[in-house]
């Protein structure tokens, strides 16, 4: 970096800053000043005094003794502080002054920077409140939560930019106050107060919790809290940090996922279909409201009782057995009878559906419509038309034996049978006339069949019914005879009955029409036009243009299937309303036939079922898509693939079962929280739906695991198919104002060479996932060599623990002020017998996917434990020692036991063992690594955080880890030329100082460089600047030189 680039920097940093700032330029041993910031300005050294000599900016004795303090600093070319009030123009004191000399690549001062703060009310609490040196306005600046810096008395001494806008308040406005002055909470903040300063003086930290605070507006917020105790050396609570994050989205989320969910469960309460859930056993779990009224029992008297208790004993047997094959996964449609509380009948149309938790069976769901007095009706039109209605009019004609009323239908005269015995007439008569007249004397009256002769000699089938008529002797004196023509009795009884079907038929909300054979409408009823808006004309062929053409072969085929079997068929299908809708129709086909079994038309009785096959629909999807996503789950994923299987195998084809998940889902849901986790899975569906065709079967598997089902592909448009995948996972993600990247690696399996049963395809799709994983990720790997190349490397390692082919080396870490070796890390290399040298980076990765890691890790300890107490034996003076600590040996749960044995073992004194750990190694499980860490801490052992600012770093997780140093990974040292880098460096500094954590720096290789991070205060560093990586012996003649 230039001298005129570093000094564009500090003008620039000059003003975010909130202490006194001046900028001077070194001439000959004067100091002309060159810039001041505004909080300069406004203790009365403005721009007036730019190009003036110290001496002349300020007067004395403050200018002389301010010149002293710069010689002193420039003689000794170091940074200097000291504790000399100097007095203002303006007649405010400066203190606590921090003098820093800039020096150009040619080692010569050009400038120095002179801070000092001015004293005043707040300056004075902030010196009793805060042991460190600076707290700068860049640490408020760079965080999107509210931050609040209160003294023991919960009296603000700073509010960072984000608390102002997230409540409305300025920064002068709060500082001094009590906080419950500004009325943040409602209810007694004073009692609050005292509640939370007993919890903090007993822990360091007070948990995060969720409240509702004020703006000054008057307008509620949703925060979550987290209060933190500032303790001196002597463990004294000397004031308080709280740190606030609005929520205000996700409360509202909460609020209507809330709603949504009662919503759903009114509905399911409400709806007239009965919704039931059962146990394992049976029981009935759950029932809406439908339950209760069709089966007259209370809610407390159903729960826990077994269905099987309700049915009747002639569907006991077909219930059970759809009951046990929904246990099995199956999904049943079925009817079947009960009893409800008044032991009457009721008929249910069933649909039972598995309850699926993490892939097992764990209930059933049941959805059930009352059917009974639909069958009623049915039955009540079947009696109608097989037997005659006993209440219609009896049109009767009258014969009287004296006269003879209806010569046309008998075909006699009146003088052929007046005074003419009937029996005589009509012989067949006999029997039946005499029990007609015997009916008659016993006082009742009934309609006797009979045959009547005509006067052709042809016959004809009568009712009759005799009525005796007595003479003044009250003796039977006269017969009457009532016949009636019993075809044309039951002709009129046709006609009756068709006017009353069609009297039903035009005021029913069915849809009722007669079809002949050729689908050719006969009759259609009035509700067409109400439910379908149209008008089918009789004559008009069946609209087949009007339903879906998904549904048009189901249909037709219905229908002849009816014609074939002559018996009765129902389907569903949907037809397309006058508005340009589908509606779904269930239609039963009943064939109606003559006397000669000669088809007459076929009886197509419909109703509209859109609103239960919608609800059908929800029930299907939730059964077989991912909730969260929208895409298929599991369950919808195994089905496939075993009907591909079995289709694959039939036919000889090839398919291909793709695994990809996210390398990063763990370190999103950890840092940025669920919701935005939810979101990343969310959108990473529609990314890849983008990239695959429409007949792909793309399914969640479990959390952040996904498969894609590929048939009728090649496998060279497979590869192409996983390359357009892993760059479109690669775009940023933004998401809740969060913009990071992560990565895929996707492993392929292919039927049948990776496997001709789904078992062994699945295992070896997932072992090409791992190996995707071996090769640094984001990458795609087809199964194939796998074993061989896993059982090769095992034995590579092994075999290289056991005849040391690896080795350790030591790069020193120098403090950046003494320029001495304040301790070392050690790194591990492998010289292999045949492949020679092989780089960590390609080595380590691979045996933590094949969970190598801690074997080797052991090794490392166990050489740095020797080295340690060898150093120590020949008297060198006591150096720390780094050893790095992967993810798995924290998830194998032994490291403290390892420390521990490695501490008894060498004999060494645990403060000089520092073990090194990522960010994404503390936070993958967050609660048992901070019970790791305070183990290790008991036992003295130092804690770092390895290549801090890569990973998703988090400032709660930072204050709530025990650890002592801060690595800053190299990728920040190299990009120290970026002013946005920088001041972020400068930020993570003094992060780390307030949080009395020391800074190293990784990867320094400038001088520029080290200046810059000396000037900024950071402790330690280590790079090629200073010394590469040693073996033991070099290291040992650095310590020599040093002591």
């Amino acid at each position: 970096m230039s001298n005129s680039t570093l000094l564009e920097m500090i003008e620039k940093a000059f003003h975010q800053m909130t202490d006194l700032a001046l900028l001077f330029k070194v001439t000959d041993g004067k100091f002309q000043l060159l810039t001041a910031n505004e909080t300069a300005f406004k203790a009365g050294i403005n721009k007036e005094k730019y190009g003036k000599f110290v001496e002349e900016v300020l007067p004395d004795p403050y200018g002389s003794n301010l010149h002293d303090a710069l010689n002193k600093a420039l003689i000794s070319a170091r940074c200097l502080e000291c504790n000399n009030r100097i007095q203002s123009i303006i007649g405010q004191n400066v203190s606590e002054l921090a003098i820093t000399p800039i020096f150009n690549s040619q080692g010569k001062c050009t400038h120095m920077i002179v801070i000092g703060r001015v004293g005043n009310k707040r300056k004075k609490i902030e010196e009793d409140f805060i042991p460190l040196r600076s707290i700068f306005e860049s640490f408020f600046a760079a965080t999107s939560d509210g931050i609040l810096i209160m003294d023991s008395n919960w009296n603000i001494i700073r509010a960072n930019p984000s608390f102002t806008s997230l409540f409305g308040w300025k920064e002068e406005d709060v500082v001094g106050l009590p906080i419950h002055h500004l009325k943040l909470t409602p209810g007694h903040f004073e009692e609050e107060c005292h509640n939370r300063t007993t919890l903090l003086q007993k822990e360091n930290h007070f948990l995060f919790h969720r409240t509702t605070w004020k703006r000054k507006d008057g307008r509620l917020l949703h925060v979550n809290t987290l209060y933190s105790s500032i303790k001196n050396k002597n463990g004294e609570i000397i004031g308080f940090m709280g740190i606030f994050k609005e929520i205000s989205e996700q409360t509202e989320k909460e609020h209507q996922f809330k709603e949504s969910q009662q919503y759903h469960q009114s509905a399911a309460k409400n709806h007239p279909v009965l919704i039931f859930q059962l146990d394992l056993k049976g029981r009935i779990l759950k029932a809406n409201h439908s339950v209760e009224q069709v089966t007259g029992y209370r809610w407390k008297d159903l729960m826990n009782c077994s269905f099987a208790s309700l049915i009747t004993p002639d569907s006991l047997a077909s219930a059970m057995e759809h009951f046990h094959a929904v246990l099995q996964g199956e999904i049943r449609h079925y009817q079947c009878s009960i009893y409800n509380q008044k032991k009457e009948r009721v008929l249910l149309k069933l649909t039972n559906i598995p309850i699926i938790v993490n892939n097992t069976v764990t209930g059933v769901l049941g959805i059930a419509q009352n059917m009974t007095e639909q069958k009623s009706s049915q039955n009540e039109r079947i009696r109608a038309k097989e037997i005659p209605d006993p209440f219609s009019n009896i049109i009767e004609s009258i014969v009287n034996l004296q006269k003879i009323n209806q010569k046309s239908t008998y075909d006699y005269s009146e003088n052929e049978v007046l005074w003419k015995n009937l029996s005589v007439d009509i012989p067949e008569n006999k029997t039946s006339l005499k029990k007609s007249f015997q009916i008659e004397l016993d006082g009742t009256s009934e309609l006797v069949d009979t045959i009547f002769g005509r006067n052709d000699e042809n016959l004809t089938d009568v009712d009759n019914n005799l009525s005796l008529i007595d003479n003044e002797q009250v003796k039977t004196a006269y017969i009457i005879a009532f016949l009636q023509n019993f075809i044309v009795k039951e002709e009129r009884k046709l006609q009756e009955y068709e006017a009353k079907y069609r009297l039903i038929a035009e005021n029913t909300t069915d849809l009722v029409s007669l079809l002949d054979a050729d689908m050719n409408i006969l009759y259609s009823s009035p509700s067409h036009r109400t439910v379908l808006g149209i008008v089918l004309n009789e004559g008009s062929e069946f609209p087949y243009k009007l339903v879906h053409k998904e549904d048009i072969e189901r249909v037709v085929r219905c229908f002849q299937n009816v014609l074939k079997t002559k018996e009765h068929s129902s389907v569903e299908f949907r037809f397309k309303h006058k508005e340009g809708s589908f509606i779904w129709l269930e239609t039963k086909m009943t064939p109606v036939y003559g006397e000669n079994q000669e088809l007459h038309h076929i009886l197509c009785v419909s109703k509209e079922v859109t609103e239960r096959k919608q609800y059908e629909a929800e029930l299907e999807n939730m059964a077989f898509h991912d909730y969260l996503t929208g895409s298929y789950n599991r369950r919808l994923f195994m089905e496939r693939l075993h009907h591909t299987m079995n289709q694959a195998k039939s036919r000889q084809e090839p398919f291909f079962v793709m695994f990809l998940d996210l390398d990063q889902f763990r370190w999103v849901n950890n840092t940025l929280g669920h919701d935005v986790g939810d979101e990343l899975l969310i959108q990473f569906v529609k990314r890849v739906k983008a990239c695959i065709r429409k007949e792909d079967t793309l399914a969640r598997l479990s959390g952040d695991e996904f498969a894609i089902l590929l048939t009728g592909i090649s496998i060279e448009d497979v590869g192409n198919l996983a390359k357009r995948i892993l760059s479109a996972l690669q775009e940023p993600w933004k998401i809740k104002n969060h913009e990071f990247k992560t990565t895929s690696s996707i492993g392929i399996g292919i039927y049948p060479n990776c496997g001709g049963d789904i078992s062994t395809l699945l295992k070896h799709a997932n072992q090409a996932l791992h190996k995707a994983k071996q090769f640094g990720k984001n990458n795609y790997q087809f199964c194939g060599k796998l074993t061989d190349f896993n059982d090769s490397f095992e034995s590579d390692i092994q075999r290289a623990i056991l005849n040391n082919e690896f080795y350790l080396v030591y790069q020193p870490k120098f403090n950046l002020l003494t320029k001495r070796i304040e301790s070392l890390e050690a790194l591990i290399r492998w010289n292999h017998p045949q492949k020679g040298m092989i780089a960590p980076s390609e080595f380590i990765s691979r045996a933590e996917e094949l969970d190598l890691i801690v074997p080797i890790t052991h090794w490392v300890l166990e050489q740095v434990g020797k080295q340690m107490k060898k150093w120590q034996l020949l008297g060198f003076h006591k150096v720390p020692v780094s050893v790095n600590i992967s993810p798995q040996h924290f998830e194998k749960g032994t490291l403290v036991e390892d420390i521990l044995n490695l501490i008894k073992k060498a004999e060494i004194e645990p403060q000089y063992l520092i073990l090194e750990m990522t960010e994404s190694t503390m936070i993958q499980d967050f609660d048992t690594t901070i019970q790791t860490i305070q183990k290790l801490k008991q036992m003295g052992v130092q804690i770092a955080i390895d290549d801090f600012g890569t990973g998703f770093s988090s400032l709660s997780y930072l204050m709530k880890l025990q650890v002592d140093v801060l690595k800053l990974d190299k990728s920040f040292v190299e990009e120290l030329t970026n002013q946005k880098n920088a001041s972020l460096v400068h930020f993570i500094i003094s992060l780390a100082h307030n949080l009395n954590l020391r800074v190293v720096a990784e990867g320094i290789e400038t001088e520029d460089q080290l200046q810059i991070l000396a000037q900024y205060g950071c402790d330690l560093g280590q790079g090629y600047l200073f010394s590469k990586p040693l073996m033991s012996e070099q290291i040992e003649k650095m310590l020599l030189k040093k002591e």
